[in-house]
């Protein structure tokens, strides 16, 4: 393959490199694939792979980002259209969150071992940048949040920080899917998520 010189070339190889540890963790058993395992799938010889990322948790630690940024614009294009109820956005916006974590098993799996199989074991340098850029995106939605149902200031972040804890918590209450169906989520997973995210945002939105 030929070599990446120009920023777009290079966000290609980056995202190839990202989709391709996400189809292992998909098709895997749970732990999570070597460099030289990504780096085959996503056809790259091992050294050039760490011309992307320097090690194999920064590969996880920036797909992270990746799957989350899908359900973080989900969060923003449902709650920023005022010509619905607030009750018609959460609904939409709950149904839209959980079939998108549904259809991505891996991505709890991965979550879930975010701070002791990933963040730990990256630099100090490189976890700061992980945190800072995770950290940013969470401030831009709170702020689209804020925004489009005038909340104080600071209390999107806790709305997203909460979500995201509930979600971890019932995930983990229920155990991973694999010991049951590969690649399939927890059958009563989707349905208790569905039910608290609801609960919890019409709660929280009632005033």
């Amino acid at each position: 393959m030929k070599r990446a010189y120009d920023a777009a070339d290079k966000d290609r190889r980056r995202k190839s490199i990202l989709d391709a540890a996400a189809l292992l963790l998909q098709q895997g058993g749970g732990s999570l694939p070597s460099a030289a395992q990504i780096a085959a799938a996503s056809g790259l010889a091992k050294g050039t792979l760490y011309i992307y990322f320097r090690t194999k948790e920064e590969i996880f630690a920036a797909l992270l980002l990746h799957l989350w940024g899908p359900a973080l614009a989900t969060l923003v294009e449902e709650f920023t259209r005022t010509e619905r109820s607030v009750p018609e956005r959460v609904e939409a916006f709950v149904v839209r969150f959980v079939a998108y974590v549904e259809e991505r098993p891996f991505l709890l799996r991965l979550d879930a071992l975010a701070k002791e199989g990933i963040e730990r074991n990256m630099s100090q340098p490189s976890l700061t940048a992980h945190k800072a850029a995770a950290l940013a995106d969470i401030e831009r939605v709170s702020a689209d949040l804020e925004a489009a149902l005038a909340l104080a200031p600071g209390r999107g972040f806790q709305l997203l920080t909460r979500t995201h804890a509930m979600m971890r918590g019932l995930w983990q209450a229920f155990g991973d899917p694999l010991p049951v169906a590969q690649g399939c989520a927890h059958p009563a997973f989707g349905t208790e998520l569905r039910e608290a995210l609801t609960e919890y945002w019409r709660g929280a939105l009632s005033g």
